[in-house]
C-alpha cells in the first residue's frame, strides 16, 4: 500500500509476526513463548503475547504460590461429600452426616446463592409421613429407628443424587442388619422418596468419596479398604471378563432378574479394584475423580508423607504415579528477585477441569485479564489435557496441576500452572466443579474459586525486528527491506497503549549490504509522541474495540515519531518496552514507512542542500508540515471509503442513512446498519408488501445479514406472513376469538387487532379476514426485540391493513388451514410412509420391515387363503 507521495510501509502484526521478532540473545521470542498457547511464558522471558488485546506486552511475573499461614489445617473426618447439579443448587452433607442440605442459586446466574436449607434427613425413613394427626390410622408396629450416617455424595448427568450410607435403614423397609452399607439414589425429576441400594453382606463396603462420570456412570471410592468400584449409569457393577465359565444353573432364590445377568464368560466384579501394591505400592486414597477415555484420577497421601501423589489408572492400561512433592516453587510476594523455594503439596481434596472450563478471575489491580480457561488459545491451539485442582493441606489455596493431553503416554509429567486460587474460611468439607466454575464451602454457604491476578511485570523487554533478508522461506513483509539503496526511512508508527509510568524507545539503524547490519552501530531515535488525529491511514481506528475511558486512562492510540540518519536499503529496528513493575506497555502494531518525501528535494532549490548539516535539519523541519499536509490529502483522495456503506467508520453510517431518508435505531448492530444503508433502494421498492415486509424481519433477526434474505428465495428469513383471507375456519369464530388474539398480541406488546363498534359484525368472515394479517416469529425472543419488531409493523406494514404479532408455533392451529401456505390445491398425491422411530410427526402411520414387504407372504401379516397369487 502506497501513499499519495508513493511512501510504503512494513509491518508487523498478529502472534506469527512477533513471533519472528529476535530477543537480544539471537532467538526469536516465538522460542521463549510456550507451546501451549495462552499458558504463561517460561522463566526469563521478557515478553509475551496477549490474546485479549492481540498486543505484544511484558511478561506477567505473578507470584506462583505462597506459603499459608499459620492456622488450623482440615482434617479429612472434615470431609462431606458435595455436588452442584445443572441448575446451579449444591447438595452436600450436613455435620452430623445424617442429613443432607442444599441451596439453590439466586437467579444471577449462579454466582450468588440463597441461605442452606435442609433437604433430607434419614429420619425421614423411620417415620416417612410426619408426625400424625389426633385420631388418625396408625401402623399397629412402629418402624423401628435407623442408625445410618451418610459419606459421599455426587448428582449424576441422570439428575440423580446419589449419597453413600452405613448402618442400617430398618425403618425405611430395606431389612439390614449390623454394619449394612450402601447407596441412596434420589431422583431430582421425579421426587419421592430415595431408591435404598444395599451392598452386599459382609463386604465391609465403607463409601468415603463418589464422583460422577461424564455421560453417566458413578465412582466409589473406599479409602479403608483402597479400593474403587465403577459403576454403570444404571448404578450397577459392571461385569468384569474372567476365564472361568458362569454356571449354566443357578439356585432361583439366589438368582438375579434375567435382564441383571452377566454374558458366558463373565462375573461380576464385586469386590471392587484394588488401589495398592505393584506400582502403587502402599497408598492412603482420598479423593478419586474421573479422567479421559474411562481413565481415574486418585489422589494419595501416604500416612507419613511429606507429599501427596496423583494417580492415573487407566482402564485396562498400566497405572502412572505423580509425585507432588518437588512441583511447586514458593516465592516471596514482598521480594520476588529472592530465589523460590520448593514446596511439597499434601493434598485434602480433588477436582478435575475440564477443558472449555475455567474459573473466575478478579485482579488486585481492578482491572481485566485474560486467560483461556483450559490453558489454549483458541480453536487452533494444541489439544491439552484436564486441569487437576488440589486443596492444599493447609486449607487456604489450592493448586493446579495442568494433566497432559495424554496422560498414559511414556514420560508424560504434570506442569503447575501459575494460578494464585486462594480459599477464604474454608471448613474442609469439599471442593466440586460446576458447569464452569470450582466452589468451596465458604462458612455456611458455597461460593466460586476465583483466580486472583497479581499484576506483577517483567520492568524491562527488548526485542529487534527481522533480519532474515537473504532467507527464501522468509514471510513478505516482515523483514524491513525497502529494495532500493540508499533509502530515507521515513517515519514509524506503533498502536500501542502506553499506561501512565510506562514508555517505549527506539533505536534503528540501516545499510545496504544485509551482512553488514550486525556491524551498524544504533542510532537513538526521539521519543514517540501521540497523534491526535488517530492512525495516519485514512479512516483507520486500531483501536476501535476500546471504548474513549479506556483509551482516554491507558493512553491508547498511534505513536509516531521521525526516523533521524537511518539510510540504507535494509533497516532494523530495536523496540525497548519500559514498565512500572505494576504496570505494562502493549504493542499491537509496527508501520515503518519509506521513502521519505522530501520537501526540501522537491520544492526547494539546491542552495538549501550545499550544507549537510543545514540540509539535514531543514529536511526533518519540513518533515513536520509534510505530515500533517499528507494525512490531509491521504484522506482527501479516500473520502470515497465514507461513501461505501461496507466499509464507512461506523460513526459515519448515521450521515450516510440520512441520505435515504433513513433514521437507524440504536438498537440495530454495526452490520445490520451496514446492510440497511447499502440494499436501501430494495426495501423501499418492496415496503408495504408482503415480502418486503418478511425481509425486514429477517434483517433485524439475523445478527449478520447477507444478500441471499433480499436475492434468495422468499420463505427464508425466520419469519412468517399469513394473510387473513387466506385461513380457513374462520365461519366459527367470535368476539370472544379476537379478545383471544387482542391478549396473545399484548403479551407480546404486537400491533393489536383493534376493536369493533359492533360485536355481531365479528361473526361475519369476511371482516375478520380483509386487511388483517399475522406475523409469525421465533417465540423466544427477549422483550426489547418485539417491541422492535412491533414498530417494524408500523414501517414495513401496508398503512391500510392492520398486523398481529404471534410466534411460530402457531403454525399447527387445530381447525385452519392456510391456502398456499399450509395447504396447497391439486391433484393428490398421497400420503408419506409414517414409521415410528424413524420419520418426523407427518403422513400416515406405516409397519417397518417385513410388514411392508408386498412381493411375498409375511406371517403375522397375511391369513392362508386371503394372499393373491404372487
Amino acid at each position: 500500500m502506497a501513499d499519495i507521495q508513493g511512501s510504503r510501509f512494513h509491518l508487523l502484526a498478529g502472534k506469527q509476526d512477533w513471533g519472528s521478532c529476535r530477543l537480544p540473545g539471537g532467538s526469536t521470542l516465538a522460542l521463549s513463548w510456550p507451546p501451549d498457547a495462552g499458558s504463561p511464558p517460561g522463566p526469563g522471558a521478557p515478553l509475551e503475547w496477549d490474546e485479549r488485546t492481540r498486543a505484544l506486552r511484558l511478561s506477567q511475573r505473578s507470584v506462583l504460590f505462597r506459603r499459608a499461614r499459620s492456622g488450623t489445617a482440615p482434617e479429612l473426618s472434615a470431609r462431606r461429600g458435595a455436588d452442584r447439579d445443572p441448575d446451579g443448587a449444591t447438595y452436600w452433607i450436613d455435620e452430623e452426616q445424617r442429613g443432607i442440605q442444599w441451596q439453590r442459586p439466586d437467579g444471577d446466574g449462579g454466582t450468588r446463592s440463597t441461605a442452606a436449607q435442609a433437604w433430607w434427613s434419614v429420619d425421614d425413613l423411620a417415620d416417612p409421613t410426619g408426625p400424625c394427626a389426633p385420631g388418625a390410622f396408625v401402623p399397629v408396629e412402629q418402624p423401628l429407628p435407623v442408625d445410618a450416617t451418610l459419606h459421599g455424595l455426587a448428582v449424576t448427568c441422570r439428575r440423580q443424587v446419589v449419597v453413600g450410607w452405613q448402618g442400617t435403614l430398618d425403618g425405611s423397609g430395606a431389612s439390614g442388619g449390623p454394619g449394612r452399607s450402601g447407596l441412596l439414589v434420589f431422583d431430582l425429576r421425579s421426587g419421592g422418596e430415595p431408591l435404598v441400594l444395599g451392598w452386599p453382606d459382609g463386604s465391609g463396603f465403607a463409601p468415603f468419596d463418589l464422583a460422577a462420570i461424564p455421560g453417566g456412570g458413578l465412582l466409589v471410592l473406599d479409602r479403608t479398604a483402597r479400593r474403587f468400584w465403577r459403576l454403570d449409569r444404571d448404578l450397577r457393577v459392571p461385569a468384569t471378563m474372567a476365564p472361568g465359565p458362569v454356571p449354566d444353573f443357578l439356585p432361583s432364590e439366589t438368582s438375579p432378574p434375567p435382564e441383571h445377568l452377566p454374558p458366558r464368560g463373565s462375573v461380576v466384579h464385586t469386590e471392587g479394584i484394588e488401589l495398592a501394591g505393584g506400582v502403587l505400592g502402599d497408598t492412603n486414597p482420598v479423593a478419586i475423580e474421573p479422567g479421559p477415555d474411562g481413565a481415574v484420577f486418585v489422589l494419595d497421601s501416604p500416612a507419613g508423607a511429606a507429599a501427596s501423589r496423583l494417580l492415573y489408572l487407566p482402564e485396562g492400561g498400566d497405572a502412572r504415579v505423580w509425585s507432588l512433592a518437588d512441583l511447586v516453587r514458593v516465592g516471596d510476594p514482598v521480594h520476588p528477585e529472592r530465589e523460590p523455594e520448593i514446596y511439597p503439596v499434601r493434598g485434602h481434596d480433588l477436582a478435575v477441569r475440564w477443558p472449555g472450563r475455567g474459573p473466575s478471575q478478579v485482579c488486585g489491580c481492578g482491572g481485566a485479564h485474560d486467560k483461556a480457561a483450559d490453558g489454549s488459545g483458541g480453536t487452533d491451539a494444541p489439544a491439552v489435557g484436564p486441569v487437576l485442582l488440589v486443596v492444599d493441606h493447609g486449607g487456604k489455596q489450592v493448586i493446579a496441576f495442568q494433566a497432559p493431553p495424554d496422560p498414559g503416554a511414556a514420560g508424560s509429567r504434570l506442569t503447575v500452572l501459575d494460578d494464585y486460587l486462594p480459599m477464604r474460611r474454608f471448613a474442609g468439607r469439599a471442593l466440586i466443579m460446576g458447569s464452569t466454575d470450582a466452589w468451596y464451602d465458604f462458612g455456611s454457604r458455597w461460593v466460586p474459586l476465583v483466580r486472583y491476578v497479581e499484576c506483577l511485570y517483567a520492568p524491562l523487554g527488548v526485542f529487534t525486528t527481522p533480519t532474515g533478508f537473504d532467507r527464501a522461506d522468509a514471510v513478505a513483509g516482515q523483514p524491513f527491506d525497502s529494495a532500493s539503496p540508499g533509502c530515507a526511512w521515513h517515519r514509524v508508527f506503533l498502536d500501542a497503549t502506553l499506561p501512565p509510568e510506562t514508555s517505549v524507545t527506539v533505536r534503528a539503524r540501516a545499510s545496504d549490504d544485509a551482512d553488514l547490519l550486525e556491524a551498524t552501530t544504533w542510532v537513538p531515535q526521539p521519543t514517540p509522541y501521540l497523534r491526535g488525529g488517530g492512525a495516519e491511514l485514512p479512516w483507520h481506528d486500531p483501536w476501535r474495540d476500546l471504548g474513549v475511558e479506556e483509551r482516554a486512562r491507558q493512553r491508547v492510540g498511534t505513536w509516531e515519531l521521525l526516523l533521524q540518519s537511518v539510510r540504507g536499503r535494509y533497516l532494523e529496528l530495536e523496540v525497548t518496552l519500559h514498565g512500572s513493575g505494576r504496570q505494562t506497555p502493549a504493542v499491537r502494531a509496527v508501520r515503518a514507512w519509506f521513502p521519505r518525501f522530501s520537501y526540501l528535494a522537491q520544492y526547494l532549490p539546491e542552495v538549501y542542500r550545499e550544507d549537510t548539516v543545514a540540509a539535514d535539519l531543514t529536511e526533518r523541519f519540513l518533515a513536520n508540515p509534510e505530515g500533517v499536509l499528507t494525512a490531509l490529502e491521504e484522506r482527501m483522495e479516500h473520502v470515497s471509503v465514507l461513501l461505501d456503506p461496507r466499509q464507512a467508520p461506523p460513526e459515519v453510517l448515521e450521515w450516510l442513512a440520512s441520505f435515504v431518508g433513513l433514521l437507524l435505531e440504536p438498537q440495530w448492530n454495526e452490520p445490520q446498519r451496514r446492510f440497511l444503508v447499502r440494499r436501501a433502494h430494495t426495501l423501499f421498492e418492496r415496503r408495504g408488501t408482503v415480502r418486503g415486509l418478511e425481509q425486514a424481519i429477517g434483517i433485524y433477526l439475523c445478527p449478520d445479514p447477507q444478500d441471499t434474505i433480499l436475492d434468495g428465495p422468499s420463505g427464508q428469513t425466520g419469519a412468517r406472513v399469513v394473510e387473513r383471507f387466506l385461513v380457513r375456519g374462520l365461519e366459527n369464530a367470535s368476539a370472544e376469538n379476537a379478545s383471544a388474539e387482542n391478549a396473545s398480541a399484548a403479551s407480546m406488546n404486537a400491533v393489536p387487532v383493534p376493536a369493533v363498534d359492533d360485536p355481531q359484525s365479528w361473526l361475519d368472515p369476511d371482516v375478520l379476514a380483509a386487511h388483517r394479517y399475522d406475523v409469525l416469529v421465533p417465540g423466544n425472543l427477549a422483550a426489547e426485540e418485539v417491541a422492535m419488531l412491533g414498530r417494524i409493523l408500523e414501517v414495513e406494514g401496508p398503512a391500510h391493513a392492520l398486523a398481529q404479532l404471534g410466534s411460530l408455533g402457531d403454525l399447527f392451529r387445530v381447525g385452519q388451514a392456510r391456502l398456499g401456505v399450509d395447504s396447497q390445491l391439486g391433484q393428490e398425491m398421497g400420503w408419506p410412509v409414517m414409521v415410528l422411530d424413524r420419520a418426523t410427526l407427518a403422513g400416515t402411520l406405516a409397519a417397518g420391515s417385513p410388514f411392508d414387504i408386498s412381493d411375498r407372504v409375511v406371517p403375522g401379516r397375511d391369513r392362508v387363503g386371503e394372499v393373491p397369487a404372487l
